[in-house]
Order: C-alpha cells, then structure tokens, then sequence
C-alpha cells in the first residue's frame, strides 16, 4: 500500500517499453493481512491490436520466511568467528586465502588483510611445514581432515606456533568447494614444552656426568 505509486510507475515503464519485468511488493488481504508478493507482468496483446499488462502474484511469505532465518544465522555465525581468539581462515581449492577473522588478523598482527587475500596460504609455511600444510590441503579436498602443528611468525615477526585445523566446506549438492582453515595459537604450550623438554635433557646430562650417586624419591613412597 505504501509503495502504490512506485508499483503503478514500474506497471508504465513496462507498458512503455513492451518488456517482460519481475516486481516485489506487499498486497493487502480481504481481512487486512499484509503479504509480500512477487509480481511477474507480461504485455498481451489483444486481437484489436490494444496491449494490457497481464500480472501473476505469487505468495512468497514462506521465502521472506526463509531468507530472514538464513540472514540471522549467518550474522549469528558471523559473530562467533569475528568473537572467537583462534585465526579462521577459508581457503579456495588451491589454497589461497579468500577471508581470515578479524581475531586471526589481530593474532597475526596483519596491518591490512587486503594484501593477503588471494594469496596462497601455503606460502605462510616454510620447509616440513609447508609440506605439512600441502598435506593438510589435500587431505580436506578430498573430504577429510587435515591436522598439523607449525611456526609462522607474524607480520611483525613475532615467533608464533600454531595447532591447525583444515575441515571441507560443501555446495548444497554436497561438492567441496571450498576448506575452512583454524589456527591456535600454541606458542605458550610450546615454549613450555621446550623449557621443560631443555631441563630434562640438562639433567639427563648432569646425570651421566657425575661421578656421585644421584637419585629421586616419590615423597609419598
């Protein structure tokens, strides 16, 4: 009702140029119930040789219904990416970047992402890692998951270590057609991991040095 006037102008602008056009708008029902429509006009002509302006309306509430429930879970699921800590990432078949979240953009302290977009991600990835990661590719594209642990520094060169994780996305025919990639970073559990790794290593070597007797006991034997 309050677009009659643009529906009534795009009825003239198809009389005018005698084409086929698609219009969307609402109608109101006998009992006052607004229903959003599409509205596909066609120019007959008559025997007399006079054109009218045939409309079909199709009911498309169902639609509307269905295109708003896809638009909130995709901002929904938009917010848990842009919310999570992790680096997420989709990748094209060839593994070159198509988007990264804003929190993996922060991880990687990424001064613009726009450089980075289109570009492979396996070039991230130096020596076994890089193999790691073209394995990893591989393994998605067929359908599975690829999982590996790697160093990548950031743009600004800080040491970073990461757990990651690459899963197929699919079509609606079921195809993959594109890899979502997860990165952790685990740079803390390794460096952990190292010094603790550093420690046995100084201790196993004190001990097979020393010519003094060395033991441990369990304080609770």
């Amino acid at each position: 009702p309050e677009t009659i006037d643009y529906s009534l102008t795009q009825f003239k602008e198809h009389v005018n140029t005698k084409g086929n056009t698609t219009i969307y708008d609402d109608i109101l029902t006998s009992d006052n119930k607004r229903i959003p429509v599409e509205i596909n006009a066609s120019i007959i002509t008559l025997p007399s040789g006079k054109h009218i302006i045939q409309g079909i309306f199709r009911d498309i509430t169902e639609r509307k219904i269905a295109e708003e429930k896809l638009k909130k879970s995709e901002e929904f699921n938009r917010q848990i990416i842009e919310s999570s800590n992790d680096c997420i990432k989709t990748l094209d078949m060839d593994g070159r970047l198509l988007s990264m979240s804003k929190g993996g953009q922060r991880l990687l302290e990424a001064s613009d992402i726009k450089y980075y977009l289109g570009n492979s991600w396996i070039g991230f990835w130096k020596g076994i890692d890089k193999e790691n990661a073209i394995k990893a590719i591989e393994t998605a594209k067929k359908g599975g998951v690829g999982i590996f642990q790697g160093y990548c520094p950031t743009e600004k060169g800080t040491p970073k270590w990461w757990d990651i994780i690459i899963t197929p996305l699919t079509d609606t025919h079921g195809k993959v057609n594109r890899l979502l990639s997860i990165s952790r970073d685990i740079t803390e559990q390794k460096l952990v991991q190292d010094t603790l790794r550093d420690r046995e290593e100084l201790y196993r070597t004190i001990t097979e040095c020393s010519n003094d007797m060395i033991w441990s006991l369990d304080i609770e034997s």
